[in-house]
C-alpha cells in the first residue's frame, strides 16, 4: 500500500511540475490569489511583467502594484466575480518593482472548491503597454491632424484671397467663400463648374494653355486675366498657380487669386493722368516758347505797322494820280487791300501778345448771344446756312467784358460758317449749370470736322485747319475766355461736325 501511495504522490508531483512548466512557457502572465488578493502562484511571464523574482512575488497583495484608484476599482471587480462566479476583464496601470509603469489587460475567474465554494481567484495578465500607447499615439495623431486640418480650413476660408483647386478636367473641386465676393457665386454653386466658364472668349486659350502646363508639366505659373462676375461686370484677378501631386502623379492644380480690379483701374487713371500731364507740359513749353517769340515779335510788328501806314498812304495818292491809267489804279488798289490785310494780321497778333485788360461788368450772356447772332445770321444766310438758337430765360448774369466775349462768339461763329462752304446748320444753345455755378454757350456746326491728331493744337497761335487762316482768332478766343477764368471745350468728328462749348463762371 505504501508503494502505491508513494507512486501516486510522485505522479501528482510530476503533474504539478508539468503544469508549472506549461504555465511558465506561455507569454501572458498567470496568477492565483486567495480571497484577500494575496498572490499564491505566478508564472515567469507575470514575474517579467512586474519585474519581481517569483519568490518575492508570492504572498504580495495586488494593491502593492497600483495606485489607490485602481486598487479600489479592482477590489470591486473581485467582489463582483466572487458574487456572480463569472469571469471579468478589465484594464489598469501597474507599477513595477523599479517604479516604471505598465498597462495590463486582466481576465479574472473564481477558483471553485469541490463543494462549489470560491476559495480564491486566478487570472491571465497581458502587457498591452505598447498597444495602448500606440493607440493613444494614433488617437493623438488623429486629433492633431484633425486640428491642423480644421485650422488650415479656417485659414483658407477666411483669407483675403480667392483659393480654389481643380481636377485634370479643369473643373473646380474646392473653393473658399471669397468666391461670393469675386464671382458672385457661393462655393456650393461653384463646385464642379469649369474654370473657362468665367473667362472671356479672347482669354480662354491663354488660360487653358496655362492649365495644361500645370497638369502636363507641373510647372507653377503667375498671370492676370479678367473674369465675369455674376452681375455681368468684369473683374481682373492675378493668379498664382501650382500643381497638386499625389504619389508622384499630378491630380489637379491649386490657385491663389487676388482681385486687382481696383488697382488696375487706379493704374490706368494714373497712366492717363501722367500722359495728360506730359501732354500739358509739352503744350505749356510750346506756348511758353511762342509767348517769348510773340513778345519779341510784337515789338517788331508794332514797328512794321509804321512803314505799312506810309505805304498805304502813298498807294492812295498813287491811285488818285492815276485815274487816267486803269492798270496803275488797279495795282494801287491791290496794294491798299494787301496792306489792310497785313494790318489786320498784325492787329490780331498784337492783341494776342499784348491783350487789353478786361473791363468786367454784370451782363446777361443770353442778350449778348442774340446780339451776336443778329450780326452773323445775314452772312450765314448768304452761305446757305441755317442758324438755330435755343435760349434760356433764367440765366444768371455773369461778370464779363462784353466786347471781348462778343469777339469770341463772332470768331467761333465765323469759323463755323467757313467750315461749311456747301451750306449746313449752326445750333447755338445757352444754359446754366448750378452745380458748378457757370453759364455755358454751345456753338455746333455740321461742317467737315477737325482731324483727331490736330485737336491738341487748337488755340496755338498760327495753327489753323484752314488754308488761308492764321489761327490767331481762336488763340485770342482761348486767351479771352481764360482771362475770364472760364474754359473752352471742343468735341469734333470728321465728316460730322464740331461743337465748341464755352463755360463762364457766374
Amino acid at each position: 500500500m505504501a508503494g502505491k501511495a508513494d507512486q501516486k504522490v510522485s505522479s501528482i508531483n510530476f503533474s504539478h511540475r508539468h503544469c508549472i512548466s506549461i504555465l511558465d512557457s506561455i507569454e501572458d502572465g498567470f496568477f492565483e490569489s486567495d480571497l484577500q488578493g494575496n498572490i499564491i502562484f505566478s508564472n515567469l511571464a507575470l514575474c517579467r511583467i512586474l519585474n519581481y523574482p517569483r519568490e518575492e512575488l508570492l504572498g504580495l497583495n495586488y494593491k502593492r502594484f497600483m495606485d489607490e484608484t485602481n486598487a479600489k476599482r479592482i477590489s470591486q471587480t473581485f467582489y463582483m466575480v466572487l458574487q456572480t462566479c463569472k469571469p471579468a476583464i478589465f484594464d489598469y496601470t501597474i507599477y513595477r518593482k523599479d517604479g516604471s509603469e505598465r498597462i495590463v489587460a486582466t481576465s479574472v475567474a473564481p477558483i471553485m472548491a469541490c463543494d462549489g465554494s470560491v476559495t480564491g481567484f486566478r487570472g491571465i495578465v497581458r502587457d498591452i503597454t505598447k498597444k495602448r500607447r500606440t493607440q493613444w499615439a494614433l488617437i493623438n495623431s488623429e486629433r492633431n491632424l484633425k486640428e491642423r486640418v480644421n485650422y488650415l480650413n479656417l485659414l483658407i476660408e477666411n483669407m483675403n484671397e480667392l483659393f480654389y483647386t481643380y481636377d485634370n478636367n479643369a473643373r473646380i473641386t474646392f473653393i473658399n467663400k471669397k468666391s461670393n465676393e469675386i464671382t458672385g457665386y457661393s462655393p456650393e454653386k461653384m463646385i464642379g463648374r469649369s474654370l473657362l466658364e468665367f473667362v472671356p472668349d479672347e482669354y480662354k486659350e491663354m488660360v487653358w494653355q496655362g492649365i495644361r502646363s500645370r497638369l502636363d508639366k507641373g510647372e507653377p505659373g503667375s498671370y492676370e486675366t479678367p473674369i465675369y462676375h455674376k452681375d455681368g461686370s468684369t473683374r481682373i484677378i492675378k493668379l498664382n498657380t501650382s500643381s497638386i501631386v499625389v504619389d508622384g502623379n499630378i491630380t489637379g492644380g491649386m490657385v491663389l487669386a487676388e482681385d486687382i480690379t481696383v488697382r488696375k483701374q487706379a493704374e490706368a487713371v494714373l497712366q492717363n493722368t501722367i500722359k495728360e500731364l506730359k501732354e500739358t507740359q509739352n503744350v505749356l513749353r510750346e506756348r511758353e516758347k511762342l509767348s517769348i517769340i510773340g513778345q519779341m515779335a510784337a515789338g517788331m510788328a508794332h514797328e512794321i505797322k509804321n512803314p505799312l501806314t506810309a505805304v498805304r498812304g502813298f498807294a492812295q495818292l498813287l491811285a488818285q494820280k492815276c485815274n487816267d491809267n486803269q492798270v496803275l489804279a488797279q495795282y494801287a488798289g491791290i496794294i491798299i487791300e494787301e496792306v489792310d490785310r497785313a494790318n489786320k494780321v498784325l492787329s490780331d497778333f498784337l492783341q494776342l501778345a499784348r491783350p487789353k485788360p478786361s473791363v468786367l461788368a454784370r451782363e446777361c450772356v443770353g442778350d449778348l448771344v442774340e446780339e451776336t447772332l443778329a450780326i452773323v445770321s445775314p452772312q450765314a444766310f448768304l452761305s446757305n446756312i441755317s442758324v438755330n438758337y435755343k435760349p434760356d430765360q433764367d440765366l444768371p448774369q455773369c461778370m464779363i467784358d462784353r466786347n471781348q466775349i462778343k469777339q469770341v462768339l463772332l470768331n467761333l461763329c465765323y469759323n463755323a460758317i467757313e467750315a461749311m462752304p456747301g451750306g449746313g446748320v449752326i445750333d447755338v444753345e445757352v444754359g446754366y449749370l448750378p452745380k458748378n455755378n457757370e453759364v455755358f454757350i454751345n456753338i455746333k456746326d455740321t461742317g467737315c470736322g477737325i482731324p483727331s491728331d490736330q485737336m491738341e493744337n487748337l488755340g496755338v497761335p498760327f495753327f489753323s485747319t484752314k488754308a488761308t487762316g492764321t489761327g490767331l482768332g481762336l488763340s485770342i478766343s482761348y486767351a479771352i475766355v481764360a482771362a475770364h477764368k472760364g474754359r473752352i471745350e471742343v468735341i469734333s468728328r470728321e465728316g460730322v461736325g464740331t461743337l465748341f462749348r464755352i463755360f463762364l463762371p457766374c
